[in-house]
C-alpha cells in the first residue's frame, strides 16, 4: 500500500513524463489485487479542440496488440495443443519461404522476415501481404538474429483464423477478452465508443486527425484487424488483463513460465515468446525494476509491463503522436515515469545489466566489424552467464584477434602471483601482460588491431592486480594510439564507502596500482577514466565505457541481482572480497591470511596465536558489521588456488569473519587495529615481512603498528585526503538512494 506522499509523488512524476512528450496519459499501477494507483494527467485531445483526457479514455494500443491479442491467442491454441511452437509457418500458409522459419520464430522476432515497409497505400486485404512477402528474401537465418517485424504477427493472426476457423477479432472477445470482463477492449471501435477515444495523429495518407479508427496504416488498409496493431483499450481493462495473467485465468502457470523464458536468440536474451523481458533502465521501453518482469510498448504512446513473481504491473496508456508523431518522445514519457515507480518499488535486488549487456543490446555500435584485442578473464560474463570472451570468439559482428590475459590466467587456473601457461585458447593467441618475461612483438599485435576491449571484474581492492595490468595496456594503447574501450561491471563493494590510506608515490605498482585509498569505490571503466586524467602520458589516449545500466553507486554486490563469479581462484565469495579490503594486509605478516581453506581472507590464523585474547581487546565499534568468531583451520595445498600455503599442513588457531551487515562493515580498519593487538599480545611471535609496505602503499601503517600508534593514523572516511578524492575521482553513476530522495521531494 502506498501512503498519500507516495501516491502524490507519482502523479507529479506522470504529470512531468507528459511534458513536450504527450497531451497526456493515464497510469495504472498495481500489485495483484491492490490497486496503488490509478490516475490521469494532462489532455485527451489538443486538435481540433482541447479535451481533458479521464480514466476510462480508451487508446489506440498500437503494437500492443501484439502481446495482449496474438501472442495469448497463439499460446491459447498450443496449450489446447492445436499447434506446436516448432511447427514451420508454412504447414498452415502454404508458401515455400515459410518453410524455412517456425511460430517460435514468428514469436521471438528471429525470422529474418523483413520488419517493415511502406505497403499500405497498394493493399486492401491480408492477401495482398502474403503475396508481397511470398517474394522477399529472409534478411538473416532463422533464429540467429533479433529483427522486430510487424509482418511476422500478421501471419501468426492469420494462423489463428485457420485453425479456429473464426475471425482474429472473435477468437479474442470469446477466449480473452470477455472471459476478464475486458468490456472497453476492441478492434474496430464500436461507434457509441468513438467519442471516448484519445484522437492520435493528423494522418498526411488519410488527411484528417484519426479517432476511434486505428492509427497503423497497414491495420487501416486490412479492415482494422490484424497481428500486428489495431486493439484499442483502456487501462482498467488491461490491469485486468495482468491480474487474469498472473493468476492463470487464461493461460496455465507453466505456458507462462514457457511464454517468459523462451530465449533463441544468441547473444540476446531480452526476447521471449512476444514479450520483452529482463528491462533496461535507460530505454524507450519503459520497465520494471525485475529481471523476470515482461512487457510491450506501442508506436502511439502506449506501454505495459508485468512481472509474475513480484505482483506488479505498470500500465502507461497516451496518445504521445497527436497531433503529430514528430511532437512525440516516447522515451522521456516512459523512462520518467517508470524510473520513478522503480525508485519507488525499491527492489532489494536490482536488475542491473554489464556493459557487455548493453553492448549486445546496442548491436555492438561503434565497433562492429573491427579487429579486436580482448583484455578478460572467466569471470566476465553477460547477465546470461556467457563469457564475454565466448561472445566475442563467436559473434560474427566483430573479428577477435588477440585475448590478453592478466595474473591468475584466462581462465583462471593459476594461483595468485602465476600468469598464463597456456599461449592459444580455440586457436586465438593469448598475449600474457601479466608476466614481464616473455618477449613480445607489440608493434605487430597492434598492427593488427582496431581497438582494444576491457572486459574484466575488478573486487574494489588497490592491492587487486587487474588494474595495474589495465595501466600496462594502456600505456601500449597510448604508444601505438589505439582506442581503448571498457565494458563496465560493478565494484562489488559499491562506490559510498571509501576506506584505507593513500600510497606514496614510490611504492606504486603491482600491488597498488594508483594514487587511490585501498577501498577505492571505483569501477573498472571509473578507474580507466581515473588512469587517464592523472597519468601524463595517457592525456591524449582515447578512452571511452559502454556503462552498465540500472547501475547505482550506492549498490553493493548484495543489493544486486547477479550471480557471483569467482574474479580470481581465492575470492569465491562476496564476503572474501569485502574481508579481502583489510585482510589481504595478514599476506605481509608471519599470519596465515587463508590460502589453503574453503574461506581465505575470512580464515585468519597461525599456530601460535591466542584469538581469545585478541578478541577480548577488539573494540566494539571497530567490529561492527562483523560477527568475529575463534576457529581452528589447517591450510593445504588446493590445485590451482595455492600449492604452498603459509604454515601448511599445521593446526592454525585464529578467527572467522563473517560479514553480517555490510553496510556497517569496514574491514581496513578492523584489520589494522587486529594486526596491533596481535602484535601486543604476541610480541615474540608476530613480524612483517617485506610485502606489507608494498600492499600498505607505505612504510608509515606498519611505522605506526610496530610503536603501537595506530590511533594517530587518519582511518575514518572523512578525513580531508577521502573528502578530496571524493570530489575528484570519475563518477559515471547516480546514487540509489539520492534519486529516490529527489523523486519523494519532487526534484526530479
Amino acid at each position: 500500500m502506498l501512503d498519500r506522499k507516495e501516491k502524490e509523488t507519482i502523479l507529479n512524476c506522470l504529470k512531468k513524463s507528459i511534458q513536450n512528450s504527450a497531451p497526456g496519459a493515464v497510469a495504472y499501477f498495481g500489485r495483484y489485487d491492490e490497486v496503488l494507483f490509478f490516475e490521469c494527467a494532462g489532455k485527451c485531445a489538443i486538435l481540433p479542440n482541447e479535451e481533458e483526457i479521464k480514466k476510462d479514455t480508451i487508446f489506440d494500443l498500437a503494437s500492443l496488440t501484439k502481446v495482449i491479442a496474438t501472442t495469448t491467442s497463439i499460446l491459447i491454441l498450443y496449450q489446447e495443443e492445436k499447434l506446436k511452437l516448432d511447427d514451420p509457418v508454412s504447414k498452415y500458409i502454404p508458401i515455400p519461404l515459410f518453410n524455412k522459419f517456425t511460430i517460435k520464430h514468428l514469436l521471438t522476432h528471429s525470422s529474418g522476415l523483413i520488419g517493415y515497409k511502406e505497403w499500405y497505400k497498394e493493399i486492401f486485404s491480408f492477401e495482398d501481404i502474403l503475396i508481397r512477402l511470398s517474394n522477399t528474401e529472409l534478411r538473416f537465418e532463422p533464429g540467429t538474429q533479433h529483427l522486430y517485424s510487424d509482418f511476422g504477427f500478421m501471419l501468426l493472426a492469420h494462423i489463428v483464423e485457420l485453425i479456429s476457423n473464426e475471425r482474429f477479432d472473435q477468437y479474442c472477445r470469446k477466449k480473452i477478452f470477455s472471459k476478464l470482463n475486458m468490456n472497453t477492449t476492441f478492434f474496430n471501435v464500436p461507434n457509441e465508443y468513438k467519442d471516448k477515444c484519445a484522437p492520435t495523429e493528423n494522418c498526411v495518407w488519410r488527411k484528417r486527425i484519426i479517432r476511434g479508427v486505428v492509427h497503423d496504416e497497414h491495420a487501416y488498409a486490412m479492415g482494422g484487424v490484424a497481428g500486428h496493431a489495431g486493439l484499442f483499450s483502456t487501462a482498467e481493462d488491461l490491469s485486468r488483463f495482468c491480474r487474469g495473467m498472473m493468476k492463470g485465468y487464461i493461460l496455465e502457470k507453466d505456458v507462462i513460465e514457457e511464454m517468459a523464458t523462451s530465449k533463441i536468440i544468441p547473444n540476446y536474451p531480452w526476447q521471449v515468446l512476444g514479450w520483452k523481458t529482463d528491462p533496461f533502465w535507460n530505454s524507450i521501453e519503459g520497465q520494471l525494476p525485475f529481471r523476470s518482469a515482461l512487457g510491450h510498448t506501442g508506436f502511439t504512446g502506449t506501454c505495459l509491463w508485468w512481472d509474475r513473481k513480484s505482483g506488479y504491473y505498470a500500465i502507461l496508456l497516451s496518445n504521445s503522436c497527436h497531433p503529430s508523431r514528430k511532437t512525440r518522445d516516447n522515451r522521456k514519457l516512459r523512462m520518467t515515469f517508470y524510473n520513478s515507480l522503480a525508485l519507488l518499488i525499491s527492489p532489494q535486488k536490482m536488475n542491473i545489466h554489464y556493459g557487455i549487456d548493453v553492448l549486445l543490446r546496442d548491436d555492438f555500435k561503434e565497433m562492429k566489424n573491427s579487429s579486436i584485442g580482448l583484455f578478460t578473464n572467466s569471470s566476465a560474463r553477460s547477465i546470461e552467464g556467457r563469457t564475454t570472451l565466448e561472445i566475442f570468439a563467436t559473434d560474427k559482428r566483430i573479428n577477435l584477434k588477440y585475448v590478453f590475459s592478466a595474473e591468475h590466467g584466462l581462465l583462471l587456473s593459476e594461483e595468485a602471483g602465476r600468469s598464463d601457461t597456456k599461449k592459444e585458447w580455440n586457436n586465438i593467441p593469448i598475449i600474457d601482460i601479466y608476466d614481464r618475461k616473455n618477449k613480445i612483438e607489440w608493434r605487430k599485435i597492434f598492427s593488427n588491431i582496431d581497438c582494444i576491449v576491457v572486459d574484466i571484474q575488478d573486487i574494489g581492492s588497490r592491492y587487486y592486480t587487474y588494474i595495474y595490468s589495465l595501466t600496462q595496456l594502456m600505456k601500449l594503447c597510448s604508444r601505438y594510439k589505439k582506442k581503448v574501450v571498457i565494458l563496465d561491471r560493478p565494484n562489488p563493494l559499491g562506490g559510498e564507502i571509501i576506506e584505507g590510506i593513500f600510497p606514496e608515490t614510490s611504492f606504486i605498482g603491482e600491488v597498488c596500482w594508483g594514487n587511490v585509498p585501498i577501498r577505492h569505490g571505483l569501477t573498472i571503466g571509473e578507474s580507466a577514466l581515473y588512469l587517464k586524467s592523472n597519468i601524463p602520458e595517457f592525456k591524449t589516449l582515447d578512452v571511452s565505457v559502454v556503462s552498465m545500466d540500472g547501475y547505482f553507486r550506492d549498490l553493493q554486490f548484495p543489493n544486486l541481482d547477479l550471480q557471483w563469479f569467482s574474479p580470481s581462484p581465492n575470492i569465491r565469495f562476496y564476503d572474501s572480497a569485502l574481508c579481502y579490503v583489510g585482510t589481504c594486509l595478514f599476506e605481509g605478516t608471519n599470519i596465515s591470511e587463508g590460502r589453503g581453506t574453503e574461506k581465505p581472507f575470512q580464515m585468519i590464523g597461525a599456530p601460535w596465536l591466542n584469538p581469545e585474547k585478541v578478541l577480548l581487546s577488539l573494540p566494539e565499534d571497530i567490529k561492527k558489521g562483523f560477527q568475529i568468531q575463534p576457529c581452528s583451520f589447517t591450510p593445504v595445498p588446493i590445485p590451482g588456488k595455492v600449492s604452498h600455503p603459509k604454515y601448511m599442513n599445521e593446526l592454525c588457531k585464529g578467527f572467522y569473519i563473517e560479514v553480517v551487515d555490510y553496510n556497517q562493515a569496514r574491514p581496513f580498519q578492523l584489520t589494522v587495529e587486529m594486526i596491533q593487538l596481535i602484535k601486543i599480545n604476541h610480541p615474540e611471535h608476530f613480524k612483517f615481512n617485506s610485502h606489507f609496505d608494498r600492499l600498505a602503499g607505505t612504510s608509515i601503517l606498519r611505522e605506526r603498528i610496530e610503536k603501537d600508534d595506530i590511533q594517530s593514523l587518519q582511518l575514518s572516511a572523512d578525513n580531508m585526503q577521502i573528502t578530496k578524492y571524493r570530489s575528484i575521482r570519475p563518477c559515471l553513476y547516480s546514487s540509489f538512494s539520492e534519486e529516490r530522495t529527489k523523486i519523494l521531494e519532487g526534484r526530479n
